[in-house]
């Protein structure tokens, strides 16, 4: 039991501190945005790049 003495300072500190660390983000507008990333993914262009016959057959072009 002597040790909740110590665990129980502890977790309400790093929970505020937690809370500090939230309202600072918010604040610093770091959750404006939250959908375009996910769509820049879905943008990213991805085609293959077209290999010449000489370098699909496994042969080097000089």
């Amino acid at each position: 039991m002597d040790v909740l003495i110590l665990l129980i300072p502890m977790s309400v500190v790093l929970a505020l501190l937690a809370a500090v660390v939230l309202v600072m983000m918010s604040r610093q507008g770091q959750f404006e945005d939250l959908d375009t990333p996910g769509f820049s993914v879905l943008a990213d262009d991805d085609r293959p790049v077209e290999q010449s016959a000489s370098l699909a057959d496994g042969t080097r072009q000089p």
